[in-house]
């Protein structure tokens, strides 16, 4: 077969294949193209659905995410949003309920835009693919994840505050869901107790995860949390993240256990200045490449003995993992090492721990 022959028997058989890909792109643009994006000003004196301009912009975000169809943008201008009452499919109230895989972004980011449970309703439900962005999420009050409950990973917060906020069972700030670059701080999952006999232990539900419940995070602070067990996150996975000044105190009749971390995985993170009855820092976790130094408890001050760490940074030196180093690890912040730390040049059994900026 010539050269020639060989090029016109390959053009055939691509000619299907790129048939193919003009096809994907033009439904990818004709997709993108039917996205609407809508605004909500809170002093907006005419609004008018659907909220497709400033002029028009609806006041309560609600409103647009009624408005909105699936892959929609909603965007919202500084002011506090509160006040508001909402179903979510579970029958909790919310302030607002984003029931569509949807964007929800702030214009100016978490520190003039907030969702505001006013102690009485959680702020935010969060369904399947749906994503907030830039936003503070405070005084929210829930069963479960009073800051947000998120339907699972695909739920994702990007760049927010999650303060404040209560949950009687689990999750004080959030519960289920993909958290980027957030902060957790002041949450409380308090647990409930039933009635009982004097003297005897009432029945005891919740208590977990004080700043989050089974959810992942990635590049978070979680710092000044409180739960029983798992002050700062429990049943969650963390990646670069910095755990510091969370406490677990039990609830009274038990025990409480994981001051930073409960039942949790955690990658490159920093767990320092957390207080629990056992595992000051970190409790029944799987710990890599971690500092988990200067943590608090009555028993196993850093971790406790059914934790696994591996290339990580504390003390005493671990009987579960490998790699590990117990010299102290002269941190300059709760997040950053100091020039002089021996963690630069990968401590003497070659702990490699990956910095935040």
């Amino acid at each position: 077969m010539t050269r020639t022959e060989k090029f016109v028997q390959t053009s055939k058989t691509m000619k299907p294949k790129l048939h193919l890909l003009v096809a994907s792109l033009l439904l990818a643009t004709t997709s993108s193209a039917l996205a609407t994006v809508r605004y909500v000003n809170l002093n907006n004196a005419h609004p008018t659905p659907p909220y497709t301009n400033w002029a028009t912009a609806a006041v309560d975000i609600q409103d647009a995410v009624d408005a909105a169809a699936a892959g929609d943008q909603i965007v919202v201008t500084n002011d506090i949003y509160a006040g508001e009452s909402w179903e979510d499919p579970y029958g909790e109230s919310d302030c607002v309920v984003v029931d569509k895989p949807l964007t929800l972004q702030s214009v100016n980011g978490p520190d003039v835009t907030l969702i505001d449970g006013g102690g009485a309703v959680r702020c935010l439900y969060l369904t399947n693919n749906a994503v907030l962005t830039g936003f503070t999420l405070t005084n929210g009050s829930a069963e479960q994840g009073g800051g947000v409950y998120c339907e699972s990973t695909s739920a994702v917060l990007t760049n927010c505050i999650l303060t404040g906020n209560w949950a009687e069972l689990n999750g004080g700030g959030a519960y289920g869901g993909t958290l980027n670059n957030c902060t957790l701080t002041g949450n409380t999952a308090t647990g409930w107790a039933g009635n009982n006999n004097p003297g005897e232990e009432p029945p005891f539900s919740g208590g977990f995860g004080g700043g989050a419940y089974s959810t992942t995070l990635n590049n978070c602070t979680l710092t000044g949390n409180s739960s029983p067990w798992g002050g700062g996150a429990c049943s969650c996975t963390l990646n670069n993240c910095t755990l510091t000044g969370n406490w677990a105190p039990g609830n009274g009749w038990n025990p409480g256990y994981g001051g930073g971390a409960l039942d949790s995985t955690l990658n490159n993170c920093t767990l320092t200045g957390n207080w629990s009855t056992f595992g000051g820092g970190a409790g029944l976790c799987t710990l890599n490449n971690c500092i988990v130094y200067f943590n608090t408890a009555t028993n196993s001050v850093n971790y406790d003995l059914s934790s696994t760490l591996n290339y990580c940074c504390t003390t005493p030196l671990p009987t579960n993992g490998v790699g590990n180093i117990s010299a102290d690890p002269q941190l300059a912040s709760s997040s950053h090492l100091s020039a002089l730390s021996p963690l630069h040049r990968g401590g003497k059994r070659g702990l490699r721990h990956r910095q935040r900026h």
